[in-house]
């Protein structure tokens, strides 16, 4: 009897098409996601120096002005929060060193960055947990995103869910970027998330199965690698614009219409209960790893830039080593040396001396290659445990970033 994988073994002018929609996909993905490691950085900031001094020079209100502050490991630094009042008696104007109080408004540091919604929204001391909560809610969208479309592209089709996917990423953009609070700022990354997540991985799924299963290991390939040059083109974009701000099959089967539609309980079917709880701990796993070190890159090193451009450009030879381990290596085997190289490289970077960053910027290139490498081989896998109408779901549930809430915090 012949199956869809016989007719589909040579690739020809549609899978093209299919292929370059689907590694393209990547570009806003990842524009969206990683955006915020340039548009809200951890910028050095400090307290504005009082209208008093304001003929004192920078230099000298922080020597003078900010109180020393213990950073551990024996390190003392100015305070980036707190400063030391300044009164005005007789003429004369006093800082009085005995006592601190917080900064009224801050001061930052532009080397690097002339405008970010760090310095817009002032996303420092007793506001720096909005940073973190935003890039949070971006995730819980990307996970409503991979639930809703999954079920919507295992109902109705992949094309049903691309078409409904593909506006949210413009509409949320807009909103963020001409967003006249920081409210509406992550209303914004979350309207774009929720598409991104269905746009993510009903790509994934629609690539493994317009392919025959000789060649899921490179449609798998130039789906992720999409998003990795994504990645790398976000450096271009973010050293050129410095201010990141603005202000003010054809036809449906009526055999399978019919049938019942699955849902969310259907991955714990007897037969799939287990498949689905490994998965979902295999990809908590993978992707704290991967989005903690991609964020974190731009900590590592003496140039943000450059960092980011390295520990993103790992990704490529992961994503070339997976094509290797999806065709000749056991699955089982695969995620040993992967999760191994994971978590040794992690716990290195932990005890590692913040002097020696070259050598934590080396351990995160290889942490980083080794989590794309199983990132992959998962979507493949999935595919192989998977039936077709439940395919979807089962990439959303297991991709769904749930497991990633955590890493925004985490550098």
């Amino acid at each position: 009897m012949t199956s869809i994988d016989d007719l589909l073994v040579n690739l020809g002018p549609w899978h093209y098409w299919i292929m370059i929609f689907c590694f393209l996909r990547g570009f806003p993905t990842a524009y969206h996601a990683m955006a915020p490691t340039f548009a809200a950085p951890s910028v050095d900031h400090w307290c504005t120096k009082p209208l008093l001094l304001s003929n004192w020079s920078t230099e000298r209100w922080k020597t003078e002005g900010l109180p020393l502050v213990d950073k551990g490991k024996g390190r003392w630094r100015r305070s980036d929060c707190e400063m030391h009042p300044v009164r005005e008696s007789s003429g004369e104007i006093r800082i009085l060193n005995d006592t601190a109080v917080p900064c009224l408004s801050c001061d930052y540091d532009v080397t690097d960055y002339t405008s970010t919604l760090t310095s817009q929204f002032d996303l420092v001391c007793d506001r720096i947990w909005l940073r973190a909560t935003s890039q949070s809610m971006y995730m819980v969208g990307v996970m409503a995103g991979s639930f809703f479309y999954a079920h919507i592209s295992d109902w109705y089709g992949r094309k049903t869910a691309l078409t409904l996917a593909l506006p949210m990423p413009l509409i949320g953009g807009l909103t963020s970027t001409f967003a006249s609070s920081f409210q509406v700022y992550i209303v914004g990354r979350m309207l774009a998330s929720f598409g991104l997540g269905g746009l993510y991985n009903t790509g994934y799924t629609l690539m493994n199965e317009c392919v025959a299963v000789k060649h899921r290991a490179l449609g798998t390939f130039l789906v992720s690698v999409g998003w990795t040059v994504g990645l790398l083109t976000l450096v271009g974009l973010a050293w050129v614009i410095r201010n990141w701000f603005v202000s003010k099959f054809h036809k449906r089967i009526a055999k399978g219409a019919s049938k019942r539609r699955v849902t969310f309980l259907d991955l714990f079917r007897p037969s799939l209960r287990k498949s689905s709880i490994i998965m979902a701990f295999m990809g908590i796993f993978d992707s704290l790893v991967y989005f903690n070190q991609t964020y974190s890159s731009i900590l590592l090193g003496r140039n943000p830039y450059l960092s980011f451009t390295l520990t993103s450009a790992s990704e490529l030879p992961g994503w070339i080593a997976s094509v290797f381990f999806i065709r000749y290596v056991h699955r089982k085997t695969t995620y040993i040396v992967m999760y191994s190289m994971q978590a040794a490289g992690s716990a290195i970077i932990a005890c590692l001396a913040d002097e020696l960053w070259w050598l934590q910027l080396g351990f995160a290139v290889l942490v980083k290659l080794g989590a794309t490498c199983s990132l992959n081989v998962i979507i493949v896998h999935m595919s192989e445990i998977y039936p077709t109408e439940i395919r979807t779901l089962a990439t959303g549930f297991a991709r769904s970033h749930i497991r990633a809430l955590g890493s925004p915090s985490g550098g």
